[in-house]
């Protein structure tokens, strides 16, 4: 035995000393645990070790501490806490800590450590372990997101997150999947608040209180030019203010999703101009989700930038889009979709009418509509209008 093995063994004389005192496990029960633990440390201190028998010895410890907690529980053994309670959840930090500085590039590592310490609540490993992880890959966009999402479903920390988003961006102002999920985001904080709003009846209390004829005050108004001051990729006019106080829907912007349309524009001073499109398209697919937003209103603010941006050349996608915008939330089966379908033909009306704007435009009415169980009447003049197209 190495001296290595033998001083991490030794390092647990009096936790096993503790189990056997509190007849939690007899003698054969902790020989074959140390057994297995000198196992392990073999393997982790030989040349082949892998990332993964790092976590294994994490998951065996894991396991044998559920055990000890079961047994503790059935024995009924209260009272003070002693070494051998706290000390299987220590040396299964330690592990996964060892693996990380072992191979601090293995990602799989970092998350069993970091999951592990949230799951103890253990702020102090989890909030250490984030910053090492970070240290170490900072031209990841992947972890600068995991981060960001750990600080916004574990912590509820909308502010965290953006920060975490906005230093990626600083050290990867390239990447696409960073300027989209710092987006995402954005429209998750203004969904939340307007959900929240609409359950304790903000909106209706508000509108009561204010007299619809008083102008609002300069100094309290957000506009949307102040949202969209960008220097690009460093980010720092991008506002970062607690909406949640600052008026309503109609008074601010912010509540409209300007902030993350502030980011997109931003993105797309960044971003390459060949990425334009399937960037945008993304996009547009993020927008879709928040139904509580209006997502024409968004959708529109790319389209308007994208045709300001591309040349002709490129025009024929954005022109798709902005085609078959009137339809693009709405169900066959609504009865708002007639209405939002002469829009589209009237928008047809003063287009292009280019050869692959038409395929698209046949391809999405035959997916949409004429596929569909529609009302014969909506299908007649959709047929009829792909019939003069």
């Amino acid at each position: 035995m190495s001296d290595k093995v033998r001083y991490y063994l030794e390092s647990s004389v009096k936790e096993i000393k503790d189990l056997k005192e509190r007849k939690i496990f007899d003698q054969d029960e902790i020989s074959k645990l140390m057994k297995r633990r000198t196992d392990f440390e073999h393997k982790l201190l030989s040349r082949g070790v892998k990332p993964e028998d790092f976590i294994a010895y994490a998951k065996f410890e894991m396991q044998f501490d559920r055990l000890r907690q079961l047994r503790v529980d059935r024995l009924q053994l209260g009272g003070k806490n002693t070494i051998s309670d706290w000390a299987g959840p220590r040396r299964i930090v330690f592990t996964l800590e060892r693996g990380t500085r072992r191979f601090p590039a293995n990602l799989k590592l970092w998350m069993e450590l970091v999951e592990y310490a949230n799951k103890q609540r253990n702020t102090k490993v989890v909030k250490r372990s984030l910053t090492n992880l970070l240290r170490m890959h900072t031209r990841d966009p992947e972890v600068w997101v995991y981060v960001a999402k750990f600080q916004l479903e574990e912590n509820a920390s909308v502010p965290e997150a953006r920060a975490v988003l906005q230093r990626g961006l600083r050290f990867n102002p390239k990447s696409a999947y960073l300027w989209l999920e710092y987006m995402r985001l954005e429209l998750i904080y203004v969904a939340k608040i307007l959900a929240r709003r609409k359950i304790l009846g903000i909106e209706r209390a508000r509108k009561e209180e204010v007299d619809e004829n008083k102008p609002i005050s300069s100094e309290d108004e957000l506009t949307s030019t102040d949202l969209h001051k960008s220097d690009g990729v460093d980010l720092k006019d991008l506002p970062s203010v607690n909406i949640d106080i600052l008026g309503d829907v109609e008074s601010n912007p912010a509540l409209r999703g300007d902030v993350a349309l502030a980011v997109y524009d931003s993105a797309l001073s960044a971003l390459p101009t060949s990425t334009y499109l399937e960037f945008s398209e993304k996009a547009l697919a993020i927008f879709d989700q928040f139904t509580s937003l209006n997502r024409i209103y968004l959708c529109s603010h790319i389209l308007e930038e994208l045709s300001h941006r591309l040349d002709k050349s490129q025009g024929t996608t954005v022109e798709f889009w902005e085609i078959s915008l009137p339809i693009r939330h709405y169900e066959v089966s609504s009865p708002e979709f007639p209405n939002q379908l002469k829009q589209l033909f009237g928008l047809y009306a003063k287009s292009s009418k280019d050869l692959e704007l038409k395929n698209e435009l046949r391809t999405l009415l035959a997916q949409k509509i004429l596929e569909q169980e529609a009302e014969p009447n909506l299908k007649k003049a959709v047929e009829l209008f792909v019939a003069k197209m």
